[in-house]
């Protein structure tokens, strides 16, 4: 492991301008787009001097609705790169004179290189943390692809062997995504794609100014050759619709055999994860605060999500009967983000 400082000087002249700007209009920013932004920020490390330069922030991004915490890296380049125009921030300027173009650094092929080598190497740069997991074997070299189907985050493959996710809203601790896939893959599950690394950052809290270490992003094998279970349930169904005649069998059509399989592994899956992950009881009050929730959401959800009314009274007989549960009942974490791959 190697351990490098990174640069704390001041930002280039007008990129927290342009930020205020550019950071409310993408698809990851959770607060309103048209209302006054005020950014600043939270940590700052200069992953690359060379060009293209590689500035590392943590921002808050406050409205009036709150304040939040975003990852956003930097790539700066002297003249316009027109395959990254999609993720121009905007032109830096110092009075007249031109100071370059600043990119989204994710989409940028020669930063991102940079990155999965820091953590090939488990390197300490300023206040990041680069982790290799056990003895993998990092792609290096392979250029890498932003992947278009995600909006809460940012993923990227490098060729066809590793996918690397970024934390675009960042939290103190460590993501639950990260966490997951850690535990199963140190017990040795088949069924999730191994973790290869991870990143961890530190930043100043924007209310008390304290220091929160969170997780960043994180590096696993990119299974490039997966199915989406919902797609080819989904096509199951329409071929059964198409050929309403005709048994399942007979169009090409019978998901059984896939959809016992995709069910042994979200058992198998779970089962580890009680395993290597806490699990408890929750009792009588814990049930009731739970309902309490899942009712609030519901009451949020209901002007907003159309047809949902028709379902409110059944879901709140069911809120009820949780809340008059009186307790103890099993309690484990569950993979808060499985898809049916």
């Amino acid at each position: 492991m190697s351990t490098r400082e990174g640069s704390v000087a001041e930002l280039e002249p007008g990129l927290l301008e342009l930020l205020t700007f550019w950071v409310p209009q993408q698809p990851w920013y959770t607060g309103t787009p048209d209302g006054p932004v005020a950014v600043r920020v939270l940590a700052r490390t200069q992953l690359r001097a060379e060009a293209p330069r590689v500035e590392h922030l943590v921002l808050a991004v406050e409205q009036d609705v709150g304040v939040e915490v975003y990852q956003v890296p930097v790539s700066v380049r002297w003249e316009a790169e027109h395959r990254m125009e999609h993720v121009r921030i905007g032109q830096l300027r110092d009075g007249d004179d031109h100071r370059g173009w600043a990119y989204d650094a994710l989409h940028d092929k020669d930063a991102m290189d940079d990155l999965l080598r820091h953590v090939a190497g488990s390197d300490t740069v300023g206040s990041l943390v680069f982790v290799r997991e056990g003895e993998v074997e990092l792609p290096l070299g392979e250029p890498s692809t932003v992947l278009t189907h995600q909006h809460a985050n940012t993923s990227l493959a490098y060729g066809d062997s590793a996918l690397l996710k970024a934390f675009r809203r960042l939290q103190p601790g460590t993501n639950p995504d990260l966490e997951v896939h850690r535990a199963l893959t140190h017990h040795g599950n088949t069924h999730v794609a191994p973790l290869f690394g991870a990143v961890t950052g530190t930043w100043s809290d924007p209310q008390t100014s304290e220091p929160r270490e969170g997780s960043l992003a994180m590096v696993k094998r990119f299974l490039v050759t997966a199915t989406d279970g919902c797609q080819m349930a989904e096509a199951s169904v329409r071929d059964l619709f198409a050929e309403g005649d005709l048994h399942p069998h007979e169009v090409g059509g019978d998901f059984r055999g896939e959809a016992l399989r995709l069910g042994n592994a979200v058992a198998a899956v779970h089962a580890d994860m009680r395993a290597t992950l806490v699990s408890g009881t929750l009792g009588a009050a814990d049930l009731r605060a739970a309902a309490a929730g899942m009712r609030a959401r519901l009451e949020e959800a209901l002007p907003v999500v159309e047809g949902l009314d028709a379902l409110a009274p059944a879901l709140g007989e069911a809120y009820d009967a949780v809340a008059a549960h009186p307790g103890p009942v099993a309690a484990q974490r569950v993979h808060g983000d499985l898809r049916l791959d």
